[in-house]
C-alpha cells in the first residue's frame, strides 16, 4: 500500500483515540558520518561487514553525510541492499556503537496503543 493511502487511515484512528502516533512517526531517520574519509575506509576494510551499508549510504546520499546530518529513508536503504528494515536500523546504531555515524533513528515502535479496551465487533441490541 501507498503511503498516500495509509496515512488518512492512521490519522483517522489517532483522532478516534485508538492508536497514538509519537514523534518518531513524524521524524525520519538521519544520519552523520563523523570521521574523515580515511578513517572511514579503515573502518570499512577492518570490519567488512558495515562495508555494503556504507556503500549504500554513499551512493543514495553522497558526500555531504560528511558534512551534516542528512535524511535518510531505511527502507530505501534496505531496498538498494536487498536487506531488511531492521537490520539497516541494527546496523547503523553499531555503526554509532564504534563511533563512525551519528545516527538519529527513529524509534523502533512510532505507534502504540492507549490503554483502552477495543471493540472490533460492538454487540447489536435485538430491540
Amino acid at each position: 500500500m501507498k503511503p498516500l493511502h495509509i496515512y488518512p487511515a492512521l490519522k483517522k484512528l489517532e483522532e478516534e483515540g485508538l492508536i497514538q502516533l509519537n514523534e518518531g512517526f513524524y521524524r525520519p531517520s538521519q544520519v552523520h558520518i563523523h570521521v574523515e574519509h580515511k578513517k572511514l575506509y579503515e573502518f570499512q576494510v577492518a570490519h567488512a561487514r558495515f562495508d555494503p551499508l556504507i556503500k549504500a549510504l554513499l551512493r543514495l546520499y553522497g558526500g555531504e553525510l560528511f558534512s551534516d546530518f542528512m535524511i535518510i529513508s531505511e527502507s530505501q536503504v534496505a531496498r538498494a541492499l536487498k536487506w531488511r528494515v531492521e537490520e539497516v536500523g541494527r546496523l547503523l546504531n553499531d555503526c554509532n556503537y564504534w563511533s563512525i555515524f551519528q545516527p538519529m533513528s527513529v524509534p523502533p515502535s512510532p505507534i502504540s496503543f492507549p490503554d483502552k479496551t477495543v471493540r472490533i465487533c460492538p454487540s447489536r441490541s435485538n430491540g
